[in-house]
């Protein structure tokens, strides 16, 4: 069973990204500092698995294609030690095919490499809000407004 996050973990929601392009790493790293989660980075299944075992972790962010297993393996496996463990999946090439797939395997959604930062911030928040239903640390809110936004965003928004 997932350990849901209580006042006093809300402040530290864990993050485990699992992806073997440390750039992507990198940039989903950037766009979560100003909330303040913590965030777990390897670039294998084996290295989630071992992160996993150590650590609570409330959201799974894996690649799809990892080097020695597929962000699918990797978020089953997972699932079979936690529970209902929610996940995200990291495509370069989104089809069709591959967001039945992640349907069928209940992942929360799929997001296109590059991803945007805001966009990643946004589908965590939502994930949480609705895993967890213990809202977001305050934290969250206050980053919010420092946020930059590209002038895409700014027109969607």
């Amino acid at each position: 069973m997932v350990a849901l996050p209580t006042d006093a973990v809300r402040d530290r929601v864990r993050v485990l990204v699992s992806d073997q392009d440390a750039r992507a790493r990198e940039a989903l790293k950037r766009s979560l500092e100003p909330c303040h989660w913590e965030l777990y980075e390897v670039e294998s299944g084996r290295e989630a698995l071992q992160v996993f075992r150590k650590h609570v972790v409330h959201v799974l962010v894996s690649a799809v294609e990892l080097p020695d297993t597929t962000g699918f393996d990797l978020a089953w496996e997972l699932r079979q030690v936690a529970g209902a463990l929610p996940f995200i999946l990291t495509v370069n090439d989104l089809s069709k095919e591959m967001l039945l797939r992640a349907l069928v395997a209940r992942a929360f959604t799929v997001l296109r490499k590059p991803i945007d930062g805001w966009m990643f911030r946004t589908t965590l928040e939502h994930l949480v809000g609705r895993y967890y239903g213990t809202g977001l640390p305050a934290v969250w809110e206050e980053g919010r407004n420092s946020w930059r936004q590209s002038a895409r965003e700014e027109e969607l928004l």
